[in-house]
């Protein structure tokens, strides 16, 4: 009589499946969750062991990944996997459609926001000790990622639901162009931002000229970056119109070239112009960071004979070549005051003529040299 009763409840129908059926169907659940489940945590032991031995981010990524497999997303594809063999109405069939779509579209974000997160860290990390500024800045660009890939996400789920996404996605363009017209100052300094960022013409505590002006970059922001003159007062460019300026980085100057025209008198002797390029060369080449490029007599001036030395300063400090560069004119100084050489300066030469009586005839003309400043 039991063996009976308990046929016939096997029999029984539920929902257009019979008890044997939804017994099968949670059994394979059951064990498609448990397994899943251990497969997860053996992964997690191994992958916690490999990256406690290397420094390699690939096993350390990878543990994450497998982290943030959650447990919903187990216990769906378990459903599925146990429901698969039974004869389901159209409306269970769509509700769990549903639910495979939310189940499945939550797993991806969990996923892409560790991706996102992990880069973003490493990224943060490299630039924190040299560069807080632009720290800050990838930090907002974290949040730009996420948003767009959760849209992202969010059309994709719509569209496997059934809905019409090309009107949702056309009405969205038209509103993204609205606002990007009303808001385009504003989108113009943060892409600015995103390539100072990425493409780093310059960094915190770069020595830069942008036209006219210059300073020393002390922040990046989102829509501003600002500097700190010579002078002492702040200079604010907004990102967009610092990126359309001509931009001249001195920090990263390995080499600096230097050009010195040295004017002698045209009562020089011919022996001592012949000399001074020897001169020229030794007070260089007394200096280990300067690179001797030539020395020679290159014209003949209005007032002076012109010698151009040029060299080059192995050094981007300032300070360093400009001590260097007053160490070279002092030796040259020295060297011609030992060879009796004089410096020329600008000098105009006056004639003067003196008449006879009758102021007809000339009688004598002497000539005057008249040193007088430049510009009188």
């Amino acid at each position: 009589m039991f063996m009976l009763q308990s046929a016939d409840f096997w029999q029984t129908t539920w929902f257009g499946a019979t008890s044997r059926q939804l017994a099968t169907a949670a059994i394979v659940a059951a064990a498609t969750l448990a397994l899943l489940l251990l497969i997860r945590w053996l992964l997690c032991r191994q992958l916690e062991r490999v990256a406690a031995k290397t420094s390699n981010r690939a096993d350390d990524f990878a543990l994450q990944i497998v982290r943030r497999t959650h447990f919903y997303f187990f216990a769906f594809v378990a459903v599925y996997a146990g429901v698969r063999a039974l004869p389901l109405s159209a409306p269970l069939a769509y509700a769990l459609r549903v639910a495979g779509v939310f189940a499945f579209t939550l797993q991806l974000a969990a996923w892409g926001n560790a991706v996102i997160a992990a880069y973003l860290s490493r990224q943060i990390k490299r630039r924190m000790s040299r560069d807080a500024a632009s720290a800050t800045t990838m930090t907002a660009v974290g949040y730009i990622i996420r948003f767009v890939f959760y849209v992202v996400l969010l059309v994709l789920a719509l569209d496997n639901l059934g809905f019409e996404v090309r009107t949702l996605v056309t009405t969205l363009g038209i509103g993204g162009i609205a606002i990007a017209l009303a808001l385009q100052k504003v989108l113009g300094d943060l892409f600015g931002s995103l390539s100072i960022v990425l493409d780093k013409p310059f960094v915190l505590g770069d020595a830069i000229a942008v036209g006219e002006l210059s300073g020393t970059v002390e922040h990046i922001g989102l829509k501003t970056t600002r500097l700190r003159s010579l002078s002492g007062e702040q200079l604010v460019f907004s990102n967009s119109d610092l990126l359309e300026a001509r931009i001249r980085n001195f920090q990263r100057l390995r080499e600096r070239r230097v050009v010195i025209t040295i004017g002698v008198t045209y009562q020089t002797p011919r022996a001592n112009l012949a000399e001074i390029p020897d001169v020229l060369r030794e007070a260089v080449l007394q200096h280990e960071q300067a690179r001797f490029d030539r020395a020679h007599l290159s014209t003949y001036g209005p007032s002076s004979i012109d010698f151009e030395l040029v060299y080059t300063a192995t050094t981007n400090d300032y300070a360093t070549h400009m001590a260097m560069k007053q160490a070279v004119y002092l030796e040259i100084h020295r060297r011609f005051e030992e060879m009796g050489v004089s410096f020329a300066y600008p000098t105009t030469t006056v004639f003067l003529e003196r008449s006879g009586p009758s102021g007809s005839a000339l009688q004598d003309t002497a000539g005057v040299e008249v040193d007088t400043p430049a510009g009188r």
